[in-house]
């Protein structure tokens, strides 16, 4: 079906629809970012924090619309934000079809933790000028390439993540546990902690209503 493209032409039509792709996947995301000001901005704080709120419910729609899990709607819709609010210089280069997705993910992952808003419009803007030649590199490379950025212009940035990241650790048991229970503790990632809320929300929700434990505290839990 592609006869008529020679070598050369046929590598442009591999570009250009490289291109097209990442355009098409900025614009998707575009419109999550949109839904989810719908669905979630404004709402009362407290509500955001529920097991299940109005960002949940917008994830199962997402979810539902793409044709993928919950907990992947609730990535994209993560991303989309913080395109939207956090990196619009970097965004405008996703819009144009100059980066990929995978880039872009990596990017809002890495900045997350990026505080003052003016080191990060700095940082943006910065990416903006080099991440167009940054495709090729390794997930590795790319995070350090990210790191070196947030290293100059937000070093406490990179520091707390660094810091939050080597303190993970989960536990079992104590000395001072009740006889015949075991206490489980521990610190995950914030994303790890939020995937795991939910999914115990999902599970509990399927308890038969005649059961008669309670989900205790868990209702009220937080994640950073």
């Amino acid at each position: 079906m592609f006869e008529e493209f020679g070598d050369v032409g046929l590598i442009a039509e591999i570009e250009r629809e490289t291109r097209a792709a990442a355009a098409s996947d900025s614009r998707r995301l575009r419109l999550i970012a949109e839904m989810v000001g719908r669905r979630v901005a404004g709402q009362d704080d407290e509500l955001l924090h529920w097991a299940c709120d109005y960002w949940d419910a917008a994830a199962a729609e997402v979810a539902a619309a793409m044709g993928i899990s919950q907990r992947a709607a609730s990535k994209e819709m993560r991303i989309a934000v913080a395109l939207g609010e956090r990196l619009p210089r970097v965004a405008a280069l996703f819009d144009a079809g100059r980066v990929s997705a995978r880039l872009i993910a990596t990017i809002t992952w890495r900045t997350q933790l990026v505080l003052d808003e003016r080191a990060l419009g700095v940082i943006d803007a910065e990416l903006a000028g080099r991440v167009a030649g940054w495709g090729p590199l390794s997930v590795d490379h790319l995070e350090r390439a990210i790191d070196t950025l947030i290293e100059r212009y937000d070093p406490g940035a990179l520091r707390r993540l660094r810091e939050a990241v080597r303190a993970r650790d989960v536990g079992v048991g104590k000395p001072d546990d009740v006889s015949g229970t075991v206490s489980l503790w521990g610190r995950l990632l914030a994303s790890d902690g939020a995937a795991l809320t939910k999914r115990l929300a999902c599970v509990l929700s399927g308890v038969c209503a005649d059961d008669p434990r309670t989900a205790g505290s868990f209702g009220r839990m937080r994640w950073g």
